[in-house]
């Protein structure tokens, strides 16, 4: 396994330049992602939020390459990812790997535990039968599991043991950039922190890079240094988690963790503007050239009709012409 990153200079793992990713409807052109530029540092942990059809996974799947892009590049490292093909792309496949939402669906029920870590190194011709039994061993003892589990099947494995399972299957190609997607909204509260600590735990040992997608915002908190927030396909504000959580500048940030369950209604801050079910259904089309946010938001001007706020570069960004 790689060592763990540790004094050298940050570098960028991941970039989005413009990215956007347009589909057909039944009444005309849509936007799912509609010009999105982000950066991710080596050793990161960056977290997208928000409502579900924002565009958060879309673009994950196309930094995967499962989703090619209607403009815009993707860049790991200094590549552009829809550029390669042949050995270089096969060399894609093992630096960039997904966590899915459920690890029980991603898992092939008539394998054991052991070969399903194995697969990944056999389908990509690495070892020897030997060689790859005892990393597939190691990798299990890396993410919790013993031989007790190895020799089990899918069915007979718990919700969190299955995603441990499915992160040794992971970490088998050594990825530098692992995908999150929703990687424990399946599991029960009280897997959810173990789950979470060992993905943490991994990181540092092994100086990976992680791009987080969650809805829950108090996991977002607990594991991410930066997050960008989503609005209809645009990224709204971006910045370190706790500055964005304790002074969120764009109004649909604002409102977005307004609308957050907070256990104690005492700590609760002020009622949101709107009701949370207004966060984003209305507005114009994903494309156009006002602020989409705009009919909702309690801040709206003349300007955010006629022009699309763009964020300054710098350590905040803000899509907001009143932030």
């Amino acid at each position: 396994m790689r060592a763990p990153v540790g004094g050298a200079r940050p570098v960028v793992a991941l970039a989005c330049e413009n990215v956007v990713q347009t589909f057909s409807r039944r009444w005309g052109l849509g936007r799912a992602v509609d010009g999105v530029s982000l950066r991710v540092g080596s050793g990161e942990v960056f977290a997208l939020v928000g409502e579900s059809g924002s565009g958060k996974t879309t673009l994950a799947r196309m930094i995967a390459r499962l989703l090619r892009p209607t403009s815009g590049r993707v860049l790991v490292g200094d590549t552009d990812v829809w550029r390669l093909g042949g050995r270089d792309l096969a060399g894609f496949r093992r630096r960039v790997q997904i966590v899915f939402q459920d690890p029980g669906g991603a898992l092939d029920p008539r394998q054991t535990v052991l070969d399903a870590v194995e697969e990944p190194l056999v389908l990509h011709g690495l070892g020897d039968r030997r060689e790859r039994r005892r990393k597939a061993g190691h990798l299990l003892d890396l993410v919790g599991l013993g031989l007790k589990e190895a020799g089990r099947f899918p069915h007979q494995l718990s919700g969190g043991q299955k995603q441990r399972v499915f992160i040794a299957r992971v970490l088998a190609l050594e990825p530098s950039l692992v995908i999150l997607d929703e990687p424990v909204s399946a599991l029960d509260v009280s897997v959810r922190a173990q789950i979470l600590n060992l993905l943490l735990d991994l990181r540092r040992r092994l100086g990976l890079t992680y791009l987080l997608i969650s809805h829950d915002l108090g996991v977002v908190r607990r594991v991410a240094g930066r997050v960008g927030v989503m609005h209809r396909g645009r990224l709204v504000e971006e910045g370190p988690v706790e500055e964005v959580w304790s002074t969120p500048a764009h109004p649909y940030t604002r409102a977005l963790l307004d609308a957050a369950p907070i256990p104690d209604p005492r700590r609760r801050p002020d009622a949101p503007s709107r009701p949370p079910a207004e966060l984003g259904e209305r507005g114009e089309s994903p494309g156009s050239s006002s602020c989409l946010y705009e009919p909702n938001c309690p801040k709206a001007a003349a300007i955010c009709r006629r022009r699309r706020p763009v964020a300054p570069d710098g350590r905040r960004l803000v899509a907001c012409h009143k932030p």
